[in-house]
């Protein structure tokens, strides 16, 4: 089915019903035939039909960068060389390796003194790292420090701008540039609707002292503390809690819900183990009942 290298002639393709120039089909004197189109169309299928064509498939995800931003102080929000985001002792934006969702991205960020929650984390690029593996960045744009009696303070990473990442070459460069794109995309959609698109949300210490006298294991020695906490946090800071809240509140009704359907499956299958029992006695009382009548009956003729 390959139609390569052969003269075309003014004609009607027989597939397209289109006039124009067109591989003849069975003669040169025009008529039928095949467009250019068609052609390399029939060829894909033929191919396909034999199974030669090889199948794209998604690569796997080796690397997951987190992407987590400072604005400096009197820069402006629109500036994206007025951020900073936090790197490694090497001055390399940290990944973690094979992270499988939010949840294990946030747990190793704690390692790092980084407190933030699935909610606040949303993806940014994907692309191919200096390793050549594939990887994606994650913005966490909402975060705190965690207690230093939980990372000590001489763990804590350092920051540094796109211009100091991109300062020097390095294997990673073309994926920062992705990054930084990708990063400056998110400042225009800032631009367009900012009340669904925070990009940088520092929490304060008050802040997260109220964030974590939320948590379920949460020992409340001083409530007047707490509403003081809350008192002094800025109103993103108060739009995070509020984000927080409604989703540990949807958590908590997911899992009555699902406790609730687990009784629900446990009580049927103790009531259906039941009936299984009260027939098996039944049938069992039926059979001595059935061999007492039995053995009550006399034939004719005998004592």
């Amino acid at each position: 089915m390959s139609f390569a290298c052969q003269p075309t002639t003014q004609g009607t393709c027989i597939f397209c019903r289109e006039t124009e120039l067109v591989i003849p089909w069975q003669s040169s004197d025009g008529g039928l035939g095949v467009c250019d189109l068609c052609s390399y169309a029939l060829r894909h299928t033929w191919r396909k039909l034999r199974g030669e064509l090889v199948a794209a498939k998604t690569p796997t995800m080796v690397r997951t960068y987190a992407l987590v931003p400072r604005l400096r102080s009197g820069r402006a929000e629109a500036d994206v060389s007025g951020y900073e985001f936090i790197v490694d002792k090497e001055g390399r934006l940290p990944y973690a390796e094979w992270a499988k969702g939010d949840d294990e991205l946030c747990a190793w960020l704690g390692n790092l003194g980084v407190a933030t929650w699935p909610e606040t984390v949303r993806p940014c690029y994907l692309g191919y790292a200096g390793s050549a593996d594939f990887a994606e960045a994650r913005l966490v744009w909402a975060w705190g420090k965690r207690p230093h009696d939980v990372v000590p303070a001489t763990a804590w990473p350092k920051f540094a701008s796109f211009a100091e990442l991109l300062g020097t070459p390095t294997p990673d460069a073309g994926f920062y540039l992705g990054v930084k794109a990708a990063f400056e995309g998110l400042l225009w959609r800032r631009e367009v609707a900012p009340e669904a698109n925070k990009l940088c949300v520092f929490l304060r210490e008050p802040a997260m002292r109220y964030l974590r006298s939320l948590e379920p294991e949460a020992e409340i020695d001083d409530e007047a503390m707490v509403e003081v906490c809350h008192s002094a946090m800025n109103e993103d800071e108060l739009e995070v809690a509020e984000l927080l809240e409604q989703a540990r509140s949807e958590q908590r009704v997911e899992e009555e819900r699902e406790a609730a359907a687990q009784l629900e499956v446990e009580k049927k299958a103790e009531d259906k183990a039941d009936g299984e029992e009260d027939s098996a006695n039944d049938d069992v009382s039926e059979g001595f009942g059935f061999a007492r009548v039995r053995s009550a009956i006399i034939p004719p003729g005998s004592k």
